[in-house]
């Protein structure tokens, strides 16, 4: 349920993942899809969580990433999902189940070899999350980026 920016009206909206990974909101009032949302490599999309304290939405795939998109909603009331940023757990595994513990803060992904990994969520700080998320990217990118180069250097030696 949302509430509609100008007239305060309640919406009900509906979010699915599908196979194809792709996310969709849709309105259930008026039976219709309002958007379609995802990333360009994402796989099937096994689970997604919602948290409306920092709006935004943690998809997780089959290719063992967790995708953080950014829910917006406009001056009209249209829901929308925007891509923000990619996590690679540290887990090799299958996500079986997201889910976020709002007492606790925590972010649980339950995967299929029976590991459980736990994100720290500060939703005093709705911005510190996906910056957080954006240095592990940039760490990860960076690091694979220093290994290519270093294997370049074995190489040429």
């Amino acid at each position: 349920m949302t509430k509609h920016p100008e007239s305060g009206s309640l919406q009900k909206r509906l979010i699915s993942g599908s196979k194809d990974g792709l996310l969709k909101v849709w309105d259930l009032d008026l039976q219709t899809c309002l958007g379609t949302s995802g990333e360009q490599s994402m796989g099937k999309v096994n689970d997604f969580v919602l948290i409306g304290e920092l709006g935004i939405l943690v998809a997780a795939s089959t290719d063992n990433a967790l995708r953080i998109f950014s829910v917006e909603q406009s001056e009209e009331g249209a829901v929308a999902l925007k891509f923000v940023s990619k996590l690679i757990k540290e887990s090799g595994a299958r996500v079986l189940q997201i889910t976020f513990e709002r007492k606790a803060k925590v972010l649980l992904v339950l995967n299929s070899d029976s590991t459980l990994e736990l994100f720290k969520v500060n939703i005093d700080n709705p911005e510190a999350i996906l910056k957080k998320l954006v240095r592990a990217e940039k760490k990860l990118i960076g690091a694979k980026r220093s290994h290519t180069e270093m294997e370049e250097e074995v190489e040429v030696v």
